[in-house]
């Protein structure tokens, strides 16, 4: 009997400790993989502002400045009128193309931020922009718009990530590359990004110790369990065979037991205080994020010179799991030809539910910039296909995704605009000025990425509704945290209130109309905290 149960003690006793260990491991490489990815978005979100920059440059036919000792000619732009010179006000200009652009973005990034671009090219026509080793490599391994490459380098002086990706050629781009035997579509060079990793290595470092921490104090748990269920198993066995023999090892066993939880106590308390400071770091961390996604998300006043609106954004914690989109689409004339809006509710909130933030924003924009595709409901279903992808839930069997209402506005004649709503899980409401009505129009019953309906092929299918819309009238796209907050009775506040609220003061300014929602929410909440991300965002037409 004696023997069976050390056995059976020394079985546990490797289970735990096997369990601690792996759980441990586990924990470690995800740490990794976050970090990894979270560069590898800031660095693709860098990349596309630059390329955005680059192309409204392009579009332009470049642009003239005034020349000054940090702003010389560009004797590698060979165009007519590369000079200008305006008399009447005694001012010389010269014109800056994208490649000069971006050297002088370059310039002021690596100055105020630290993070260095390199526009380079296996063909350049300015010989510093030569690829590296590194880069012409790169260069040589990209085939579509998608492809880039990413690197960790550490040495005794920095440590960094590497981040590249294509330029293809567009129609802008070949007034100045034409000659050098390109044509629309080709890989002519690429843009490198330099990050300097400290931050994310302290992060990650600060986030490994936490879990060494967790895991150590797991262990030991288990262990002290494990002998004091051994040791009471080991009294009673003993009091059957000598009870006075027994009752003396009690009374010292209960000393020395009394003895190590009084050590233990003050390791533990030790401990907490370290914990604590170390919780302050990942505040600090976090509040890190928090300026990389408002980065991220849409500038106001671009919003602002599109349309009247508000935007209410109230995330549950520091980083939010909801958020806002809008993009522009140019004609040739350089006319506004249609605006697209979104907003979207990730799975989860704080640092989860901002990891796929980051992840949608960055999909939604690839996929009408770069890939050019206009329709509402196919860009919710290559969003769903290529977060499946990125997040590998064919493998894994996640389900992690979000609910999306994306509205694509058209000015017609007559003070007119067509809107075209697709929605996953999540509805358009809307205010018909003439008929004074608050109306809405339901969204498809699938979610992005997950769960839900798919074709043979895989795919999701979502729904293009059309209305048209005249001037004065209102969209509001929200996500579901206003209507599901609860108040101290635990009662939601409910869809059916919410439209009554937006009826009531649909003839208020948008400014006004934020206020009065900001204090309707803190009136029905009052004391209870905030259950989810919050994002509603109205638009006068």
């Amino acid at each position: 009997m004696k023997k069976q149960k050390q056995l059976f003690f020394y079985v546990v006793l490797f289970s735990w400790t096997a369990i601690i260990v792996v759980s441990y491991l586990w924990n470690i490489n995800t740490t990794k993989k976050n970090t990894v990815g979270l560069v590898t978005t800031q660095s693709a979100a860098f990349f596309e502002e630059i390329e955005t920059t680059r192309l409204w440059n392009a579009k332009h036919g470049g642009v003239y400045v005034k020349i000054t000792d940090k702003t010389q000619p560009n004797e590698y732009l060979d165009v007519p009128n590369r000079e200008l010179f305006i008399d009447s006000l005694g001012v010389a200009l010269t014109k800056v193309n994208p490649a000069f652009m971006t050297r002088q973005i370059a310039e002021l990034a690596k100055t105020n931020s630290k993070i260095q671009y390199h526009i380079t090219s296996l063909k350049p026509i300015r010989p510093a922009n030569k690829a590296t080793e590194w880069e012409a490599k790169a260069l040589g391994n990209f085939k579509k718009p998608t492809d880039y490459t990413l690197e960790f380098i550490e040495n005794d002086s920095i440590s960094v990530y590497r981040y590249m990706a294509p330029l293809f050629v567009k129609k802008g781009c070949l007034k100045c590359h034409e000659k050098q035997g390109y044509k629309e579509g080709d890989i002519r060079g690429g843009i490198s990004v330099t990050t300097p990793a400290v931050a994310f290595l302290e992060a990650e470092s600060l986030q490994k110790f936490n879990i060494l921490v967790f895991h150590i104090i797991s262990l030991l748990v288990g262990l002290v369990s494990l002998i004091l269920f051994k040791n009471y198993s080991q009294k009673n066995y003993n009091i059957l065979t000598n009870k006075n023999s027994e009752l003396e090892q009690q009374k010292e066993e209960i000393n020395v037991q009394a003895e190590r939880l009084l050590e233990s106590n003050t390791e533990l308390y030790e401990k907490n205080e370290y914990i604590n400071f170390q919780s302050e770091q990942i505040k600090s961390s976090i509040k890190y994020a928090y300026t990389i996604q408002e980065a991220i998300l849409p500038s106001k006043k671009i919003i602002d010179r599109a349309f009247e609106n508000f935007i209410l954004f109230k995330p549950k914690d520091v980083v939010s799991g909801d958020f806002y989109w809008f993009k522009q689409i140019f004609n040739e004339s350089k006319e506004v030809e249609a605006n697209f809006i979104a907003v979207a509710d990730c799975t989860g909130h704080g640092v989860s539910g901002a990891f796929m933030s980051m992840i949608g924003t960055s999909l939604l924009s690839e996929i009408v910039t770069e890939r050019k595709i206009y329709f509402p409901s196919e860009i919710l279903s290559l969003l769903d296909e290529n977060i499946r992808i990125s997040l590998k839930q064919e493998e894994k069997k996640g389900t992690d995704g979000m609910d999306v209402c994306l509205c694509k506005l058209e000015k017609l004649e007559a003070d007119r605009t067509k809107v075209t709503f697709a929605g996953a899980k999540r509805l358009l409401i809307y205010f018909d000025k003439n008929k004074n009505e608050i109306k809405y129009i339901k969204g498809d019953k699938n979610s992005i990425a997950g769960a839900g309906l798919r074709t043979k092929s895989g795919k999701v299918e979502f729904t293009d509704n059309e209305i048209i819309l005249n001037k004065g009238d209102i969209l509001y796209l929200s996500s579901d945290g206003f209507v599901d907050q609860n108040n101290s009775e635990r009662k939601k506040y409910g869809m059916t209130k919410f439209l009554k609220l937006l009826k009531n003061i649909s003839d208020k300014e948008m400014s006004e109309q934020n206020q009065i929602l900001e204090t309707e929410y803190k009136n029905h909440k009052g004391q209870e905290e905030q259950r989810d991300d919050i994002a509603v965002i109205g638009i006068r037409l």
